[in-house]
């Protein structure tokens, strides 16, 4: 993303709610909500003007949207009651409802999940169901709920023939401090993830870097089991952009344990489109995953085998058979095209 530079006579928190109206030249709407963070105002004067802007009808969607995802820089608590509120009201806009099902995704509780069913049977717009199935389903994962049937998406799987030929591909355990820049920006998405209970894995594939997150409790040798017993946010994949150093995270990786006595892997993107998706078993040196690339717009064909070893080290191989986009930026619905 394009850093805008702001004059420091706009760097003032009374020019943000006029900025996000249209009414400050040289302050758009984004540039004012991600100075916002960093002016020297109380938390009750930050989270009041957020609070103005999503409720302020007046706002273009695209603008109110922008405010949800600003709500990250906010205690999780204090988000969380935003979103609450958000999700509440009658006649939401497509591209909020999204934002605001998504984010309460990565940040809500069980507590939320019947806000999510409400916010799902109250829409008829496929994204918004998307979104707040997904973000149940990332409540679910994320907390380990065993109770709660599993709502996967039914997906078609693409048709890769043994035999072709493609790109291949294979993962690279991160070192210091590599690793910790990558979990630092996975963090200000996924609150829950931290340095002490994750490791990093790199998977270089077709242009772009694709960076794993896996939780300890997956790679620890004693905790394994935990796959054939709850769900679980197995990991979190980030993107680096070409000739960037950002670092976005753009999938979860999801597992249950499934009827067969396997488990079930899902790859989702964060907007709840699935990706990619596979069955796991445990066999007496670890475990084995087969995945395949969804048949969706923007998922080129891939085969891929992840394997978690009796000593806790992960492998991520296979093939793409087909480049990645040229462009990488992200599309409306904030996805990013797959490899």
């Amino acid at each position: 993303m394009a850093q805008i530079e702001i004059p420091e006579r706009l760097k003032r928190a009374e020019l943000v709610l006029p900025a996000l109206e249209g009414r400050v030249e040289g302050l758009p709407p984004s540039a004012a909500l991600a100075m916002l963070p960093h002016l020297d105002i109380t938390l009750e004067r930050h989270h009041s003007i957020l609070r103005e802007a999503l409720g302020n009808a007046g706002l273009a969607p695209p603008v109110r949207a922008l405010s949800v995802l600003a709500l990250r820089r906010l205690p999780g608590e204090l988000a969380v009651g935003e979103l609450e509120d958000v999700l509440s009201r009658q006649g939401l806009e497509e591209t909020v409802a999204i934002r605001a099902a998504s984010l309460l995704g990565l940040l809500g509780g069980d507590r939320h999940l019947d806000l999510l069913l409400s916010v799902r049977a109250a829409s008829d717009s496929e994204p918004v169901i998307a979104a707040a199935t997904f973000a149940r389903s990332l409540i679910v994962h994320r907390l380990r709920l065993s109770g709660v049937p599993a709502e996967d998406p039914e997906v078609r799987l693409q048709d890769v023939p043994d035999d072709a030929d493609g790109t291949a591909f294979h993962s690279r355990r991160l070192g210091l401090p590599r690793r910790d820049d990558v979990i630092e920006s996975v963090r200000r998405d996924f609150p829950d993830i931290g340095p002490h209970d994750h490791e990093v894995y790199e998977l270089p594939c077709a242009g772009q870097i694709m960076s794993i997150v896996v939780h300890k409790d997956v790679l620890e040798p004693r905790r394994t089991g935990l796959l054939r017993e709850v769900p679980l946010l197995a990991a979190v994949v980030a993107v680096t952009l070409p000739g960037r150093r950002e670092i976005i995270p753009s999938h979860a990786a999801l597992t249950r344990p499934d009827a067969s006595a396997g488990i079930s892997l899902r790859v989702t993107r964060l907007t709840g489109l699935p990706a990619y998706a596979g069955h796991g078993r445990l066999t007496p040196d670890g475990v084995v995953f087969e995945l395949l690339s969804v048949a969706a717009i923007g998922v080129a064909p891939v085969r891929a085998t992840c394997t978690i070893s009796s000593s806790g080290e992960l492998r991520v191989f296979g093939a793409s058979f087909a480049s990645c986009p040229a462009s990488m930026e992200p599309s409306a619905s904030g996805d990013y095209p797959v490899p």
